[in-house]
């Protein structure tokens, strides 16, 4: 797919910030190399003004673990399969006792089984990131493997080549079955990758402009807010309000959605991930034993990671924001 880009953001390795072949804002790039320069693990970010068209990347096509992030990729297969007919998210949904999962949710807490809907489940799945609600889903869009299979295949000819659910939530049992769910866990993806999927649900592009609006409203109603809106001037923005999902599991925190301002709305996408790299690259050579590669000793924990990447969501707000006109028209 082709894409005309007035202007692009290229944060690289070289220390330039390029736009149409000259180099432009080069303080953006300050700020956001000042901020991950010394932070000991990888950071990725992509970012896209959905009005102006112009972007920053940074580390952008590196594939990251997702962690829960992977759920609205989850959810967009979802709502396609309705849009098929092969299911409705009024469904009845039962979850068994057997069927409870750990780690983030509620459900794993209720005693006996729970009667509900995919579209229940979905709400779930992406507003508390409830692992026993994902794997509904997962099984509600073919299960393991065939939905997981349906849900990367249809990814891929979206255009996000590099997203793929690699499990269910807390599956252990599986855990182990390829060299991406070893290296990346539950799902992997980029940040440019996840910019495509946001941009194509904010301009309606999956099924029609309805169903998209009733994802947004779902990923709007997102309780966990430590990364993107975290460090946002939502009392001095009116108007200012965050579309996302989140992610977070030990050594890899993600944050990706969209921003919408007065002046303009973006899709922004944030990676930060703690694995040790020279110990999985080991394991690939087979210098030591194949397994689930390690957490750099020097990983600042996951408090400091997500408050790193709510300090990069910030540096894109101010960069956009001072870059757009005080109205822009919207598409």
């Amino acid at each position: 797919m082709q894409r005309l880009i007035p202007c692009i953001v290229w944060l690289t390795l070289m220390g330039g910030v390029f736009c149409g072949g000259g180099i432009v804002q080069a303080d953006v790039f300050g700020q956001i190399e000042s901020e991950t320069g010394n932070f000991p693990g990888r950071i990725g970010l992509c970012a896209r003004h959905l009005e102006t068209g112009e972007e920053i990347h940074f580390h952008s096509t590196e594939k990251y673990p997702t962690a829960s992030s992977i759920k609205t990729a989850l959810m967009v297969e979802l709502f396609l399969q309705q849009a098929e007919g092969r299911i409705s998210l009024d469904d009845p949904c039962v979850v068994l006792d057997e069927e409870k999962v750990g780690g983030s949710g509620i459900l794993q807490n209720a005693t006996g089984s729970i009667d509900s809907t995919y579209r229940g489940m979905t709400e779930r799945m992406i507003t508390i990131s409830d692992n026993t609600a994902t794997n509904e889903v997962v099984d509600g869009i073919g299960g393991l493997w065939d939905g997981i299979l349906a849900m990367n295949e249809r990814m891929r000819v979206l255009g996000l080549q590099h997203t793929k659910l690699l499990n269910k939530m807390m599956w252990y049992k599986t855990k182990t079955r390829s060299l991406d769910s070893l290296r990346y866990g539950v799902g992997v993806s980029t940040p440019e990758d996840q910019v495509l999927l946001y941009e194509r649900i904010y301009r309606g592009l999956i099924v029609n402009r309805t169903v998209c609006d009733e994802m947004l409203v779902v990923l709007g109603r997102q309780k966990h807010t430590s990364m993107i809106p975290a460090r946002l001037p939502f009392e001095e923005v009116p108007d200012l309000h965050v579309a996302h999902k989140t992610g977070s599991v030990g050594d890899a925190v993600v944050d990706a959605g969209i921003v919408f301002t007065p002046r303009g709305d973006w899709a922004i996408a944030l990676f930060a991930d703690g694995t040790d790299e020279t110990q999985w690259q080991r394991m690939l050579a087979g210098e030591i034993e194949l397994g689930i590669p390690p957490t750099r000793k020097d990983w600042p924990g996951e408090k400091a990671a997500l408050e790193k990447l709510a300090t990069l969501s910030r540096i894109v707000f101010d960069y956009f924001w001072q870059q757009s006109p005080e109205t822009v028209e919207k598409n």
